[in-house]
């Protein structure tokens, strides 16, 4: 399998060089906006190796979710019912140009080809030495913080800089003593996090929260009506990342939340 997937890789990053795709790719995933379209050899080698191990696990591997039962028809988890509301919006400005900014380091000082395969984690690229903007001032770049790390890093850099820039080692963060100075350096991923556990918390069995026209806003009312019976709300708020719980845990008292972390 490993053999096959390799040279599935290298026929695909052959082909982009020489369609001239691979800039392109590397901003569109950097971005969020997907991989668009591109043919991959790798996704069907991929696929057919993931029907291969299907087959031969098939009578021996058991896969259970929340709705599996037993022998009898009863729930194994005994898990109530979930539900998921994603909630997709745009950044800021200002966090759209600085993840713009890590997109163009990694096209401008690694080579294409390298950069194609950042994901890979085969490379080592160089991380920017960059100030965090406010809203209205543009990132920064320090040529002499430029350093070398592993490309497992980058991709981590790119998931800490959605929930703050300053969430990256090579971003400083400053807390803001007031509501008006973290305006200035606000995360849209902070803010609506802020807004979610205002909202959920102010009454038990509140309405979900949905997205209109890049804005959050109170859902449609549930099909069903919630019983009177059920216990107090309880909201977990998991971060991936420990090292971000400083900005999560004083852009939260600095918004009124009180939050219990571990």
């Amino acid at each position: 399998m490993d053999k096959d997937l390799k040279a599935a890789t290298r026929r695909d990053r052959k082909a982009r060089e020489d369609d001239g795709k691979n800039e392109e790719m590397v901003r569109r995933m950097v971005q969020g906006k997907g991989l668009g379209k591109a043919e991959s050899e790798f996704q069907e080698e991929m696929l057919d190796w993931i029907d291969k191990i299907r087959e031969g696990y098939g009578s021996s591997a058991i896969r259970r979710t929340v709705r599996s039962v037993d022998n009898t028809g009863a729930r194994i988890s005994g898990l109530p019912p979930f539900e998921e509301h994603p909630l997709v919006i745009d950044l800021y400005q200002n966090e759209m140009e600085n993840l713009d900014a890590i997109a163009e380091e990694l096209v401008t000082d690694s080579s294409i080809r390298k950069a194609t395969k950042f994901a890979a984690g085969k490379v080592r690229p160089s991380p920017l030495g960059t100030t965090w903007p406010s809203r209205t001032a543009p990132a920064t770049l320090n040529i002499k913080q430029l350093t070398t790390f592993p490309a497992q890093n980058f991709y981590l850099k790119l998931r800490r800089a959605l929930l703050h820039p300053s969430c990256n080692p090579d971003v400083s963060w400053h807390n803001p003593g007031t509501v008006a100075e973290w305006e200035l350096c606000a995360s849209r991923k902070l803010d609506t996090l802020a807004l979610l556990l205002k909202h959920h918390l102010a009454e038990d069995g509140r309405t979900p929260m949905a997205v209109e026209d890049d804005k959050v806003v109170v859902g449609p009312p549930r099909d069903v009506p919630q019983p009177g019976d059920l216990p107090c709300d309880k909201i977990v708020v998991f971060c991936a990342f420990p090292s971000s719980n400083v900005q999560l845990t004083t852009v939260s008292s600095l918004l009124s939340l009180r939050l219990c972390h571990a």
